[in-house]
């Protein structure tokens, strides 16, 4: 499933598998809870669709990624998903993900610290 497929179709259900998946690869580079977590503060911080702030995040982004390369993938969907926002629709589903990619994430990290602690 793409990010693309996903707004095209606004398909909640590819949304989830899509966000359970990368959750995963992200929590498997070893990102951070709160590293994740301060891209959807900023995301939930929007109470309503503005195409120029939502684009200013693009920039937050790759400033973040470039002090801690391994967001990088993170950063590419998100910058990959912000393309699609044209809409208060768009941008719901666009919220939607974020919160699924950040709940994911949280989920299987959380698993690869008991993992490493049990070691």
């Amino acid at each position: 499933m793409t990010i693309q497929a996903i707004f095209e179709g606004n398909d909640k259900e590819a949304l989830v598998k899509f966000a359970e998946a990368k959750g995963k690869e992200m929590a498997d580079i070893d990102l951070s809870v709160s590293q994740v977590r301060n891209v959807l503060d900023a995301i939930q911080a929007m109470k309503q669709f503005d195409r120029g702030e939502l684009q200013m995040l693009r920039p937050k982004l790759a400033y973040v990624a470039g002090k801690l390369p391994r967001i990088k993938p993170f950063r590419n969907v998100l910058d990959e998903a912000i393309g699609y926002v044209r809409s208060e629709a768009d941008f719901k589903l666009f919220r939607n993900l974020v919160e699924a990619l950040v709940a994911y994430h949280a989920l299987y990290e959380s698993e690869r610290r008991v993992e490493r602690r049990g070691r």
